[in-house]
């Protein structure tokens, strides 16, 4: 996903963890549905894996406003270089991926083709309902829903700064009531799937930029602190997160509903995000691998539109169809194109964008 920790001088290295987690989630998700690929005991836990996707952006949503927390975003001279920054930070990789998807991987004619281009280059793509069949927009369905919530963010950041703690406190009841109502109804009256609705996703988002700024209340509660802040209670969240989605996959309740795990997951995803940015710390030699990693998520999720039907001609080629082998190399390969787009594409293209803009 999009790199939202992007300060050189402090990191919160629990987001990094965490965003890496969700990544590989993912990855292990679409290598289940698209590879075959299997991973014994976590295989239910890993066919509702798109559940990632509220975890991204209430993490988006935190970490935005952890990245511009002393930013007036009320200031015009701020709002422009918010947006800019983050445009920089999305479409050039959004662009030419999408274009090389249309080349070589896509269905639609020329013509469609054309005609989708400004639904495409606008990013507009989650606010028409049936289009997630459409070229890439299975694969890019979420830059859209951060395009718009990055839109509101200032806005956002704004009124919540503005609002006390009592009053963010109900604001966060009233939207996690929407997210956990909605996929209820949704599942009862079989309406059409709103996972990749915007109005959503911005809901999500927004409940990460009113956790991020409840975060410096709860840091002033000591025995709060100490228990969100644990280690080892953090490590229980993940099991019990773990546990509980693979106990209702096994009792076939809403397989294949994401949103509707989101009475499992927003709450666990809730209190992890706190307790993964208990600790702020300088960036030093002992985390620049893990920085790195964080930083190519976005890619790593872009690659995954051209690794799966290359890596079923390779190992038809190869010959071997072992378990072990298939996520493995699929996990290498998506490795090397993820640092390619991050080099090739995403650096030079920031640098020469910056330099002009």
């Amino acid at each position: 996903m999009e790199k939202d920790i992007v300060s050189t001088k402090m990191r919160i290295t629990g987001l990094d963890v965490f965003r890496i987690f969700l990544t590989m989630l993912v990855f292990a998700f679409h290598s289940n549905i698209h590879f075959q690929c299997h991973y014994g005991i976590l295989d239910n836990f890993v066919s509702m894996g798109a559940i990632a996707m509220t975890g991204f952006f209430m993490l988006s949503g935190f970490s935005m406003f952890y990245v511009h927390k002393y930013d007036d975003m009320q200031a015009i001279v701020n709002v422009k270089k918010f947006y800019r920054k983050r445009l920089i930070g999305i479409i050039p990789s959004y662009y030419v991926i999408g274009l090389f998807y249309c080349i070589f991987c896509g269905s639609e004619s020329v013509l469609q083709n054309l005609l989708l281009i400004p639904m495409e280059a606008l990013g507009l793509q989650s606010a028409y309902p049936s289009s997630f069949a459409l070229t890439h927009n299975g694969g890019t369905w979420f830059i859209s829903c951060l395009l718009m919530c990055y839109l509101l963010f200032p806005f956002m950041k704004g009124c919540i700064e503005q609002l006390g703690a009592k009053s963010r406190f109900l604001l966060l009841g009233l939207l996690s009531g929407i997210i956990l109502y909605s996929p209820i109804v949704v599942w009862r009256f079989q309406l059409g799937s709103i996972y990749s609705n915007p109005f959503f996703r911005i809901i999500e988002f927004l409940i990460g930029v009113i956790l991020a700024a409840h975060r410096k209340d709860i840091s002033q509660i000591g025995w709060l602190k100490k228990i969100l802040y644990n280690r080892v209670l953090i490590g229980g969240e993940i099991v019990v997160l773990i546990l509980s989605v693979s106990l209702a996959y096994d009792l076939d309740i809403g397989r294949g509903n994401y949103m509707l795990y989101s009475w499992i997951c927003f709450p666990l995803f809730s209190v992890m995000l706190i307790g993964l940015s208990g600790g702020v710390k300088k960036q030093n030699r002992e985390n620049k691998i893990l920085a790195y990693f964080s930083n190519i998520c976005y890619a790593f999720f872009l690659a995954q539109l051209f690794i799966w039907p290359i890596m079923r001609k390779i190992i038809d080629v190869v010959g071997i169809y072992d378990n072990g082998f298939k996520i493995i190399s699929s996990f290498i390969f998506c490795t090397v194109f993820a640092v390619a787009i991050h080099e090739i594409i995403e650096k030079p293209s920031k640098k020469w964008l910056n330099s002009v803009c």
